[in-house]
């Protein structure tokens, strides 16, 4: 049981990985974005 429950919390912490990298990306492009409207 307890080999699942590892399993589940590195499959749970590489999700929360991706979605701060997503979430990081959508930032960047934002700010990308009104940098050129800017300028």
């Amino acid at each position: 049981m307890f080999p699942y429950i590892s399993f589940l919390c590195s499959c749970y912490a590489t999700g929360c990985i991706i979605f701060e990298i997503k979430a990081l990306a959508n930032i960047l492009s934002a700010i990308h974005s009104s940098f050129f409207i800017h300028f």
